[in-house]
């Protein structure tokens, strides 16, 4: 499982990792919702100023919000490019409370990072930058 999320590591252009926690800061949040009618449009892009930690040794994803956010990657789910040169990889995860569901770290090719976190009912994104 360390070599999964070691290969964070290469997804996140920005990142180059010595230590055994990687730091990032949230920039903007987006959200959806899964309603009777299908999902919603990602919500309009809300500023954010969130400590991210992806810690290498325990395989955990952390995000300091009001409701503090904790993830343990349970696999790699997928990892491919996509058309746009994108870099993606999907891990599934349980939180602190035992749901399920996946995360996705992307790597545009412009050089922008964001984290998106799924679940059957709620999705949310943050763009981040490495600290």
């Amino acid at each position: 499982m360390k070599k999964i999320i070691a290969l964070l590591v290469a997804i996140i252009a920005t990142m180059t990792v010595n230590a055994q926690v990687a730091n990032y800061r949230t920039t903007k949040f987006y959200t959806r919702e899964n309603t009777s009618r299908g999902w919603t449009k990602w919500s309009s892009p809300q500023s954010s100023n969130l400590l991210l930690q992806i810690d290498f040794d325990n395989d955990y994803v952390y995000i300091g919000s009001q409701y503090e956010q904790l993830y343990k990657i349970t696999g790699i789910k997928d990892q491919y490019t996509t058309r746009e040169g994108d870099k993606v990889v999907e891990f599934t995860f349980i939180d602190q409370d035992g749901d399920r569901g996946t995360i996705s770290l992307t790597s545009r090719e412009y050089g922008a990072s964001q984290i998106y976190i799924r679940f059957n009912n709620v999705n949310w994104c943050y763009d981040v930058v490495k600290l």
